[in-house]
């Protein structure tokens, strides 16, 4: 884990020195990253698990949410 993150730190690193100006995709945000699950296993793998992450986490979020709801807090 700490490797991908140095090596990730060091590609960005790069990229930022290089100073070349990034072309922005055409289509929308949803149709470019469904493209680039379809063509970057690495990046299809790391989406599944955060989304498997992030769907913990919203369950959690709503159970929490229907507490605070129960005992008067209007804040979520």
């Amino acid at each position: 884990m700490i490797l991908l993150e140095k090596e990730n730190i060091l590609r960005t690193l790069e990229e930022i020195s290089a100073n070349k100006p990034l072309e922005l995709p055409a289509e929308s945000v949803g149709v470019w990253e469904a493209g680039l699950k379809a063509t970057d296993a690495g990046y299809a793998k790391a989406e599944a698990a955060a989304a498997k992450k992030t769907g913990a986490f919203g369950c959690a979020r709503e159970a929490g949410f229907g507490i605070a709801a129960g005992v008067g807090f209007g804040i979520f």
